[in-house]
C-alpha cells in the first residue's frame, strides 16, 4: 500500500475500503503488465495481435487509454491500412535505439540490419513519414509498423526484434483473462469508484458512482471531474489535494459535491496515483463512501443557510462574508450586479412559474460566463451579483469581458413549456475598495449603478459615480419632503397668461404649480411633479390647486370680467373619486361659471385606461368643465383622442412652434393642426410663442390663444393681476401699412443704402433686412407681396431663403438681385419657380422699378383673381339645380344639365365667348323642345316658357357671338329664370 496523506473528516479503516484499495491496485498492476506481451512466437503473431488490438479497446477505450499512459512499454494502436494513430514514448526511444545502435545486429537477425538500417522510421511527434517512399502502416498485427518492401516473414522476424528489445514476460491470453476477472471486480464493488487522467478527465466510473452522482456513464466520461464540485469547499482543501496526489502519495479526506439534481452531499473520499515507472502519475482512482446521516444534515442545514434555494447559487448573506472578507484582507475588485428588467412584466403576465424558470436559466448564464463558480450569487429578487478579484489595471478589461459574456449567453432567453422567453439584463458595477469601503456601502451604491444602466440603457453597463448618487439623495430627499411641502406653506400657484391671438388681450390663464424648498430654493416642476405622483401626494396637492386655482379666477373676474382659467390633470388625479366634486364643490363656494375652467389632459393620462378615462371625461362635460389636449402633435396617438375622447380644446406643443415663422416643415404640421381645430370646431392654444414672428404667424393663420414668454412668463397671483390691467387696458392700435410691401434681404450694408436711396420716393412701404432671421420675422409681421434677396450670404444662401418663403408664403413674388450669376442652383430655382425674376447687380434704376412695379401688379391681380373665384364659386353653387331622385323625362334630365354647364362656364375665371353662346344656344333649344312636348297646358307655366324663350332669343339674336359682352346681367338674369323653371317641373 501506498502512503496515504489525510485530509479533513474520518480515518480509512473500513475492512470494505481496504479491500477495494488491494483490488484497485491489483486490477492496475496486471494492466500494466498486459503491456509486456511475449511476441516470440511466431506462428501465431497475427492471432495474438489481433485479440490484443480486441482486447485493449473492447468494450470501452479505458484500456487503450491505460496502455498507452502507463509508460511501461512500446505500444502502437492503430487500424488496417490505415496510418498511426497512436503511440507512446516508449515506442520511440526504442525505434530510435534501433536505429542508432551499433550493436543492433546482436538485437535482431542479420539479413534484416541493411533494410532496418535505410528505412526512416515515423516520426510520433508529427505523425508524418521523414522520408518519400517510406510509409507508416499498420498491418493486422495492429502493434508494429510496417513499411513499404517488408513481406509478412520479415514483419514476423522484426516482432521479435521487438520482443527482445521490450523484454516482455507474460502470455497475451493469461494476462487478459485476468484483466476480465478484475473488471467484474471493479463493477461489482458497492463502493463509488472512478478513473481519471492526470488533467481530472473522467475515463471510467462504476456502477455504484453512477448512482450516487446521479450521472449515468455517457454523462461523465470524457468530462472535468469539476462537474461534481459544490460552492462548498474551500479553495485550500482543493489546493491541498492536488498537491498530495500529484506527488504520488494517497490522499484522504471529505468533499461536499453535487448531484445531477443539484443536490449537495458530503462524502469521504480516497484518491490513488497510478505512477509510471518514473515514478510520475498519470492516472488517479477515486473510492468515496458516503458519511453518516448527522453530518448530512448539519451539512444541508449549512447549505440551505448560504444558498438561494431556486437558483443554487450563494445567497446575500453569503455574498456579505465573502465581500467582507475581501474588504479585511484589502484585496481589491469589482461587483458586477445583473439585474433582470422585465421580470415583473413576466411575473404579472405569465405567471411566477415561467418567472422562476427565468430566474434558474439566467443564474446558468451567470455560471457560463463566470470567472470562478463561487463568485456568484442571488442579491435579491431579480438581481445577481459577481465579485471579481482583480488588480486596478486589470479592472474595466475583466468587467467588459464578464458582461459580453454575461450577454452571450443570455441573449437566447429562457425555454419554457417549448417556448422561448426573451427577457433582458441591466448591469451596474462598483469596484472596492474605491467606491466603498464598506458592505453597506457598496451595496447602495450598487443600486444607483443598476438604477443608472436602466436609465441610460447601456448594455455595456453603469459604473457608479458621485454625481449620480448626488442627484439620487437630492430626489430622495425631495420625494420625502414634498410630502409636507403644502402643510409647511411651501407650495405657490403662479399664472402664465393666454391672450387672444389677434387682440393680445388676456382670455384665460395655466396655473402653474411652483415649490420653494427651504434647502434646495426653487424646484422645478418637471422634477418634483413626478415625485408627487409616485407617493401619492399628488392627489391633496391637486385638491389644493382646484381650489385655490378657482378662487384666484373668481377675483379675476369680479375684477376685469371673466377669465378661464385651466389646471393640469395627472392619471392619478383623473382617476380619484373625489376630483369631480372637488371642483363642482369649489365653483360653487366661489360662484364660477363652469364653463370658464379647462381641464388640461396629456397622452400618459388617457392610454392607461381610455375606457375609464372617457367616462370621467364625459362626467366633466356634463357638468359644464372644458376639456384640453395638451402638447398636441407630439404623441403617437394624438388623433385617436380628437375621435375617441369629448374635447373642446388643443393646445400646440412648444417644439412645434419654435421658429415656425422661418421653418416649413414646422410650418406644414402647425397648419395641418390649426386647419384640423377649425374642421373639428376646437379651440387651438400655441404655446412656448416667444418671438413677435411666431405670434404673427400663428394670428394670420387661425391660432385662436397664444401662450408664451412674448407675452408673460408665469407669475405670481399678484402681479398677475397687475399685467392683467396693463394688457387688458385700452391700446391704441397698431398703425398697419395700408398696402403690402417690398422686403429686400442683403447681408452688406452698403447695398440696403443703396436701395433705399433708389426708391425712396416709391409710394409703396419696403423693409431692409440683413438676416435672413429679420427677414422670416418682417415677412410674419408685416404684410409682404414682393420678396428680393441677394444670393451669396454668410448665413444662407439666397435660393435657400426664397425656397424656405416659396413654401411658407407661396404667393409672394420672388425676386433674386445679385452679382453672382454663374450658378447652378440659381437656375435650377428659377426652372422650379422658387425664384420668378432675376437681376443682377450693379442694377439698373428704371429696371429694378419696372420688375418691382410689374411683380407688385401681378400679386394684386392674383389675390383679387383669388377673392372673385370664391365670390364666383359662391354665386354659381347658388345658381346650380340639384335634381332629385326621380325626373320627368330625358330631355328634362338634358335640360337641367345643360343649364348647370352654362353656369359653371360663366362664373369660371375665364371663357371663350364663343363656347358660351353654343352652350346657352343649346340651353335654348333644350327649353324649346320642353315647352312643346313634355309640360301640360297649363296658362302659368305656359307663361313662364315663354318668358324664358323670348329672354333666350332675345340674348343669341341681339349679341351674335359675343352675347356677355357688356351684359353679362342679361345672361344671369337668363339663367336664374331657367332655373326657377326647371326647379318648378322637379316640385
Amino acid at each position: 500500500m501506498a502512503d496515504i496523506t489525510q485530509g479533513p473528516g474520518h480515518q480509512p479503516d473500513d475492512t470494505l475500503l481496504l479491500k477495494a484499495l488491494e483490488l484497485i491496485q491489483q486490477y492496475y498492476q496486471m494492466s500494466q503488465q498486459a503491456l509486456l506481451l511475449k511476441l516470440s512466437r511466431q506462428d501465431t503473431l497475427n492471432r495474438l495481435a489481433n485479440q490484443l488490438y480486441q482486447a485493449i479497446t473492447e468494450p470501452n477505450e479505458c484500456r487503450a487509454w491505460l496502455f498507452l499512459e502507463s509508460d511501461h512499454g512500446a505500444q502502437v494502436v492503430g487500424d488496417l491500412d490505415e496510418q498511426l494513430s497512436i503511440g507512446n514514448r516508449s515506442l520511440s526511444e526504442l525505434l530510435g535505439k534501433l536505429r542508432n545502435n551499433a550493436d543492433s545486429e546482436a538485437a535482431y537477425p542479420a539479413e534484416l540490419s541493411p533494410l532496418l538500417l535505410q528505412q526512416t522510421y515515423l516520426h510520433l511527434l508529427d505523425l508524418r513519414p521523414t522520408q518519400r517512399g517510406t510509409q507508416a502502416r499498420v498491418s493486422r498485427l495492429y502493434l508494429l509498423l510496417s513499411t513499404k518492401g517488408i513481406d509478412k516473414q520479415t514483419l514476423r522476424k522484426v516482432g521479435q526484434v521487438v520482443s527482445a528489445a521490450i523484454h516482455q514476460t507474460l502470455d497475451l491470453f493469461d494476462t487478459v483473462r485476468i484483466i476480465d476477472q478484475q473488471e467484474k471486480v471493479f463493477d461489482t464493488i458497492p463502493m463509488p469508484l472512478a478513473l481519471t487522467d492526470a488533467k481530472g478527465v473522467i475515463h471510467r466510473i462504476n456502477p455504484a458512482f453512477s448512482a450516487s452522482s446521479g450521472y449515468p456513464p455517457e454523462e461523465l466520461l470524457g468530462h472535468s471531474h469539476a462537474v461534481l464540485k459544490s460552492n462548498l469547499n474551500p479553495p485550500e482543501l482543493y489546493q491541498q489535494l492536488w498537491q498530495t496526489i500529484s506527488a504520488g502519495k494517497i490522499w484522504h479526506g471529505e468533499l461536499a459535491n453535487k448531484s445531477k439534481s443539484g443536490e449537495i452531499f458530503w462524502e469521504e473520499l480516497t484518491i490513488i496515483p497510478l505512477k509510471a515507472s518514473s515514478g510520475k502519475a498519470y492516472a488517479y482512482v477515486s473510492i468515496k463512501r458516503p458519511t453518516t446521516r448527522e453530518h448530512r444534515l448539519a451539512v444541508q442545514a449549512q447549505y440551505h443557510a448560504e444558498h438561494d434555494q431556486l437558483t443554487g447559487l450563494f445567497n446575500v448573506q453569503r455574498m456579505r462574508d465573502d465581500l467582507q472578507q475581501r474588504l479585511d484582507n484589502g484585496t481589491g475588485g469589482a461587483i458586477i450586479f445583473a439585474d433582470i428588467g422585465s421580470l415583473s412584466r413576466i411575473n404579472q403576465s405569465l405567471g411566477l412559474d415561467v418567472g422562476d424558470k427565468i430566474l434558474q436559466d439566467a443564474a446558468r448564464c451567470l455560471e457560463r460566463g463566470r470567472v470562478s463558480l463561487d463568485q456568484i450569487y442571488r442579491y435579491n429578487g431579480d438581481t445577481f451579483a459577481i465579485i471579481l478579484d482583480c488588480e486596478p489595471n486589470e479592472l474595466e478589461q475583466q468587467v467588459e469581458s464578464t458582461v459580453s459574456a454575461i450577454h452571450l449567453h443570455s441573449r437566447d432567453g429562457a425555454s419554457y413549456d417549448s417556448s422561448i422567453i426573451p427577457f433582458n439584463l441591466h448591469i451596474g458595477i462598483v469596484r472596492f475598495p474605491e467606491d466603498g469601503t464598506s458592505v453597506t456601502k457598496l451595496f447602495g451604491r450598487g443600486a444607483l449603478a443598476l438604477r443608472s444602466a436602466k436609465k441610460h440603457q447601456d448594455p455595456a453597463g453603469a459604473y457608479f459615480s458621485i454625481d449620480e448618487e448626488t442627484k439620487f439623495q437630492r430626489q430622495a430627499r425631495l420625494e420625502q419632503d414634498i410630502q409636507h411641502a403644502l402643510k409647511a406653506g411651501q407650495l405657490q400657484l403662479w399664472y402664465q397668461p393666454k391672450v387672444d391671438a389677434r387682440t393680445h388681450m388676456v382670455a384665460a390663464a395655466e396655473a402653474l404649480l411652483r415649490w420653494k424648498h427651504p434647502e434646495y430654493g426653487w424646484v422645478s416642476p418637471e422634477e418634483f411633479i413626478p415625485l408627487a405622483e409616485s407617493n401619492r401626494a399628488i392627489i391633496n396637492i391637486g385638491r389644493w390647486v382646484i381650489n385655490q386655482a378657482i378662487a384666484d379666477a373668481s377675483c379675476w373676474q369680479q375684477r376685469s370680467g371673466p377669465i378661464a382659467i385651466a389646471f393640469n390633470m395627472s392619471a392619478i388625479q383623473l382617476f380619484d373619486g373625489q376630483l369631480l366634486p372637488t371642483i363642482n364643490n369649489a365653483l360653487a363656494r366661489h360662484q364660477l361659471n363652469p364653463e370658464l375652467v379647462v381641464v388640461e389632459l396629456t397622452e400618459s393620462v388617457l392610454i392607461d385606461q381610455p375606457e375609464f378615462a372617457l367616462s370621467v371625461l364625459q362626467q366633466m362635460i356634463d357638468a359644464g368643465l372644458r376639456v384640453s389636449i395638451d402638447d398636441f402633435g407630439t404623441g403617437y396617438s394624438s388623433m385617436s383622442y380628437l375621435r375617441d375622447f369629448p374635447v373642446h380644446e388643443i393646445k400646440i406643443d412648444r417644439s412645434l412652434v419654435r421658429n415656425v415663422a422661418s421653418n416649413p416643415a414646422g410650418a406644414v404640421i402647425v397648419n395641418t393642426i390649426l386647419s384640423l381645430g377649425k374642421n373639428l370646431d376646437l379651440e387651438v392654444v400655441a404655446e412656448g410663442v416667444e418671438q413677435t414672428s411666431e405670434a404673427a404667424y400663428l394670428s394670420t393663420k387661425g391660432c385662436d390663444l397664444l401662450q408664451g414668454y412674448l407675452f408673460s412668463k408665469p407669475i405670481p397671483n399678484p402681479q398677475f393681476m397687475e399685467r392683467l390691467d396693463q394688457i387688458n387696458s385700452p391700446q391704441p392700435e397698431p398703425l398697419q401699412p395700408a398696402e403690402h410691401g417690398v422686403l429686400f434681404l442683403d447681408d452688406e450694408a452698403n447695398i440696403l443704402r443703396a436701395l433705399k436711396r433708389e426708391l425712396h420716393r416709391e409710394p409703396y412701404p419696403y423693409y431692409l433686412s440683413q438676416s435672413a432671421d429679420d427677414a422670416f420675422e418682417m415677412l410674419a409681421k408685416f404684410p409682404i407681396s414682393v420678396v428680393v434677396s441677394d444670393q451669396r450670404m454668410p448665413d444662407i444662401r439666397g435660393t435657400e431663403f426664397l425656397a424656405r418663403v416659396h413654401k411658407l408664403y407661396p404667393r409672394v413674388i420672388r425676386i433674386m438681385l445679385s452679382g453672382y450669376t454663374d450658378s447652378g442652383s440659381v437656375i435650377e430655382a428659377i426652372n422650379t419657380g422658387v425664384v420668378s425674376h432675376f437681376l443682377t447687380k450693379p442694377w439698373d434704376g428704371g429696371i429694378l422699378k419696372q420688375t418691382l412695379n410689374d411683380a407688385r401688379r401681378r400679386f394684386q391681380l392674383e389675390s383679387e383673381s383669388r377673392q372673385n373665384e370664391g365670390r364666383l364659386e359662391q354665386l354659381s353653387y347658388a345658381y346650380m339645380i340639384t335634381p332629385g331622385s326621380e325626373l320627368i323625362s330625358k330631355a328634362y334630365q338634358q335640360a337641367v344639365e345643360r343649364h348647370n354647364e352654362t353656369v359653371s362656364l360663366f362664373f369660371s375665371s375665364s371663357f371663350e365667348p364663343s363656347e358660351l353662346f353654343e352652350q346657352i344656344t343649346e340651353l335654348q333649344q333644350l327649353m324649346m323642345e320642353l315647352k312643346a312636348n313634355h309640360f301640360d297646358r297649363q296658362p302659368d307655366v305656359e307663361k313662364q316658357f315663354d318668358t324664358v324663350c323670348s329672354l333666350g332669343s332675345h340674348l343669341l339674336s341681339e349679341r351674335k357671338e359675343q352675347p356677355v359682352k357688356g351684359h353679362e346681367a342679361e345672361v344671369l338674369h337668363y339663367l336664374g329664370s331657367v332655373r326657377q323653371l326647371l326647379i318648378a317641373g322637379l316640385n
